[in-house]
């Protein structure tokens, strides 16, 4: 199989940007250069599944981007996968802080996979975030990508419901 895009491949290259999305983080925040569209693959992936599965499709939402955004960078800096971030946020107050008012609010993460299709094969294989990709109560995504100090990527998937 050929990987669409391999990021410590990138990483090693140095295409690597400052996240601005992390706050004092932002320093130490790389995001791959092609993150838009990596990101754009993960929610083409989640469409279609979402397609074979009856559901209308996720809209990409910037405020959902920034939350994501902000998760993978503070993940990727603390070399950790969690759904509690900075000062002990939850995927509900991260959207809140990027100015996203909910009626449903969900969140997806990973690390280490290296490709829009692994990370997404990895999250339909768990039960609980294949839900969250196939909630029909979703209707707007945001994804985003960080690499680590340990080189890995980190992924954050926020998928929400405006009210």
């Amino acid at each position: 199989m050929i990987r669409q895009y391999t990021y410590r491949a990138a990483l090693a290259a140095g295409v690597a940007l400052a996240c601005a999305a992390a706050g004092p983080a932002a320093a130490a925040c790389k995001v791959p250069q092609n993150v838009s569209t990596i990101a754009k693959s993960v929610v083409e992936l989640s469409n279609k599944s979402r397609r074979q599965s009856g559901l209308p499709r996720l809209s990409p939402e910037d405020r959902l981007m920034r939350a994501a955004q902000q998760h993978a960078c503070w993940m990727a800096e603390n070399t950790t996968m969690s759904h509690t971030g900075d000062r002990r946020s939850s995927p509900g107050d991260r959207a809140r802080g990027n100015g996203y008012r909910f009626r449903f609010v969900a969140e997806n993460v990973g690390y280490g996979q290296d490709s829009a299709q692994e990370i997404f094969t990895g999250w339909m294989g768990s039960s609980s975030h294949r839900k969250n990709i196939l909630s029909g109560k979703a209707t707007q995504a945001g994804v985003a990508v960080a690499i680590g100090r340990d080189g890995l990527p980190y992924w954050a998937m926020v998928v929400g419901s405006p009210l």
